[in-house]
């Protein structure tokens, strides 16, 4: 009897002992490791300098709501300044208003290294503030602001080393925000599953899986995110028996590569009879009309872990009974609000959109409109104690805005100041880096104005984003004496978000090829009063990767869903009028190149730029300059490879009926291509882009950028402001218009006074 029970005693311990090493195991792969400098939540500078006698400065570091955070420790590399009093300088590192480290700043070790730990119970989801204040003192009696008092941290070689796990348990559809946030935690990749044999599939790559990019994209706010697209194919399912009749719908996750993350949610898009395979008979069912599913994989019951069973993946379901359904459940993805959905999953009934307000224009400044500061998400505005301040206030405009040359933007500002500020204090505004309008903040009782109107000329403000800024430098009186000084912490400056800012009417034409323009506002594929479809025309399937890459990038610089894109799986004879063209050189037509000197095909023309006036020169003249525009006259015809480069290329479309821009991008293989989307619309290289020549073989910086192209104008047709603007860029007809003008009044002055004095002469011979 002794024998068996030990032999069962021993069977047991090692079903417990597996049971253990799997459930170790799956905890070890869920668990994340990120080490990350510090330098990408600054806005990407190397440095932080902390300068004077009292200075802090914030890093905001966002955490994915989905993401716990087990384990994190700062490592810090800092340099001070060797003027500094040791015992009375003190760098402080807090971390949401809780101080977890001083570090004393001594002048005879002036290289710092320190490792903090941060509890983990201070992280909080969403933003965290890290926070560097120190007290700088480098004699008894000191001009608080002294040029030898400073502390500069090296934010790149500062870092962070953070453990986390994703837990999005229950599963809702609220967690898509969480699977796809710009910070730590979130997954800045994406894998779009369709199946083979879909009878809908050519549907859903020209319009479905675009929006779902957009969709994704969009959640990601300012943080790139890649896409890869993969084909199920059904006859590669497994065919164990044990996962045969009831189970045969719970096959797992058999069709993901074996490397995929089980803390990524990856993506289908299919219809519900081509969805059949891969979901349970409960779930088919429930298909029945527009159709969105968040869940893990399930795991057959019954069946070990194996290459056909592997762990359970997260995975959203965007389905449909028709091609037609799966398109409006793309459509719903992209646009919801993901809190507001509590559920596992939902069914779309309608969608009711108007029709009078196109998507781009919900997102900017309308051209004749006033606008509180409230209405553009500004807070209030408060200053307190000495020093410099300063506020950024983001103005969008369409991206064709065109104002009439004497056209002003009014600011009417409520703003107001304590009593007690000294020589020196001031209120600087800015406009994308230009000082427009100074107030002295010089009442010594203080003072507060109400619709106090500043006009700014409308020719600082260009199309997109434009940087408003508030610059506000606070002093305290002068006091004579020695050693004296005033403690400013009483100064006060508020500007009250009930403030207003009007916009002039204006037309809506902008000059084309602007890659720059592209990039920061999606246009011309984003226009204010126009959404007519434009192409994304592939030379191969292969490119349809980097396609939805390119097309979620877009959607992030128009800051909206741009639903006229479509994807088409080859390049025809006619093209949109906006359009732009994935291929290989090889796969390019001559065509496409009709009206720009370079041409990227099997054999190349190259506009050195020795041979034109392209030596690191890109023109960014406004609309209306009458300076002579730079482009390529002189070429040189080779046969040759791009190699390792890759070419983004605008130019005036040669396909279209109407007048367009064809972008083109280009790299010898579809692999290659990929590799090179995603470099990209990393926003290190996105924030480069401009000219209309853009040619880079590595993720950080482009290897060559140019201005080709003769310029042209796109925009509404046959209106008066456009032919200012045309007639802008050709000043010799307005002399000839001009020159025509006096003579035919000179001509007409002569036929009439010739006729008077014929009549007077008549008279006086009568």
């Amino acid at each position: 009897m002794t024998i068996p029970f030990l032999n069962h005693l021993s069977r047991l311990s090692a079903i417990l002992l597996s049971t253990l090493m799997v459930l170790w195991a799956s905890q070890a792969q869920a668990m994340v490791h990120h080490h990350l400098p510090l330098s990408p939540f600054y806005g990407g500078n190397n440095t932080l300098r902390l300068e004077g006698e009292r200075a802090s400065a914030n890093i905001s570091i966002p955490v994915s709501p989905l993401a716990s955070i087990k384990s994190a420790q700062l490592h810090l590399e800092a340099t001070t300044s060797i003027a500094l009093l040791q015992r009375q300088s003190v760098l402080s590192i807090r971390f949401n208003d809780i101080t977890i480290g001083q570090i004393e700043l001594n002048a005879n070790k002036p290289l710092i290294s320190a490792d903090l730990s941060i509890p983990k119970d201070l992280w909080r989801a969403e933003y965290n503030n890290l926070t560097f204040a120190v007290s700088q003192h480098s004699q008894l009696c000191q001009d608080p602001d002294a040029p030898e008092l400073w502390t500069e941290i090296n934010l790149n070689r500062s870092t962070l080393s953070i453990d986390d796990a994703i837990e999005a348990k229950p599963m809702r559809l609220q967690s898509l925000s969480g699977f796809f946030h710009p910070g730590i935690g979130g997954q800045h990749q994406a894998d779009i599953f369709t199946i083979d044999g879909d009878k809908g599939l050519k549907a859903l790559s020209q319009k479905a899986l675009p929006l779902i990019a957009q969709g994704v994209a969009i959640r990601e706010q300012y943080r790139s995110v890649t896409f890869t697209h993969h084909t199920i194919s059904p006859a590669n399912a497994p065919t164990d028996e044990s996962l045969s009749g009831a189970n045969n719908n719970r096959r797992s996750s058999w069709y993901l590569p074996k490397q995929s993350p089980l803390e990524q949610l990856h993506i289908v898009a299919a219809t519900r009879e081509a969805l059949k395979p891969l979901v349970s008979d409960r779930v088919y069912q429930q298909i029945n009309g527009p159709f969105l599913l968040i869940q893990q994989t399930p795991t057959a019951e019954g069946v070990t872990q194996s290459a056909s069973a592997r762990e359970r993946h997260y995975r959203l379901l965007v389905s449909g009974v028709t091609a037609d359904d799966v398109i409006q459940a793309a459509d719903t993805l992209a646009h919801m609000d993901d809190v507001l959905n509590p559920d596992d999953q939902l069914t779309i009934l309608s969608q009711h959109n108007s029709a009078e307000t196109l998507d781009q224009q919900r997102m900017v400044l309308h051209p004749g409109k006033t606008y509180a500061f409230s209405q553009l998400g500004q807070a209030p505005l408060y200053f307190t104690g000495r020093g410099s301040f300063s506020q950024n206030m983001t103005v969008r405009l369409p991206a064709d805005f065109y104002p009439a040359e004497n056209a002003k933007i009014k600011l009417s500002l409520n703003f107001g100041y304590g009593a007690g500020f000294g020589t020196g204090s001031i209120l600087n505004i800015s406009v994308n880096g230009d000082v427009v309008h100074s107030v002295p903040l010089d009442e010594v009782q203080g003072h507060a104005y109400r619709d106090f109107v500043f006009t700014i000329p409308a020719r600082y403000f260009s199309g997109g984003f434009n940087n408003l800024n508030f610059y506000v430098n606070q002093n305290t009186p002068q006091v004579s004496g020695q050693c004296t000084d005033v403690y400013g912490g009483y100064l006060r400056f508020n500007l009250n978000n009930t403030s207003e800012i009007t916009i002039p009417e204006a037309s809506h034409i902008a000059r084309q090829p602007d890659l720059r323009l592209m990039t920061q506002t999606g246009y011309p594929f984003a226009q204010f009063n126009n959404q007519e479809v434009s192409n994304i025309y592939l030379a191969s399937p292969a490119m349809l990767s980097p396609a939805l890459t390119l097309i979620g990038k877009m959607a992030q610089s128009a800051g909206n869903i741009l639903p006229n894109l479509t994807i088409e799986n080859t390049i025809p004879e006619q093209l949109s009028a906006n359009a732009i063209v994935l291929a290989t050189p090889e796969q390019l037509s001559p065509a496409l190149f009709d009206n720009v000197t370079t041409s990227i095909t099997k054999t190349k023309n190259w506009a050195y730029r020795l041979q034109n006036t392209l030596y690191n020169l890109v023109a960014q003249q406004p609309l209306d300059s009458q300076a002579e525009p730079i482009a390529a006259s002189s070429f040189t015809e080779q046969k040759s490879s791009l190699g390792p480069l890759s070419i983004l290329l605008g130019t005036k479309n040669p396909l279209s009926e109407r007048v367009g821009t064809l972008v083109i991008l280009t790299a010898d293989s579809a692999e290659l291509l990929k590799k090179r989307t995603e470099e990209l619309v990393d926003n290190q290289m996105w924030g480069q882009i401009h000219g209309d020549f853009f040619a880079w073989q590595s993720g950080e910086k482009p290897a060559l950028v140019m201005q080709t192209s003769a310029p042209y104008n796109i925009g509404h047709e046959e209106t008066f402001m456009e032919i200012r603007a045309w007639l802008s860029q050709n000043p010799w007809y307005w002399l000839l218009i001009t020159v025509s003008l006096v003579i035919l009044v000179a001509i007409l002055a002569f036929i009439l006074l010739k006729r008077k004095h014929r009549q007077v002469e008549e008279q006086w011979q009568q």
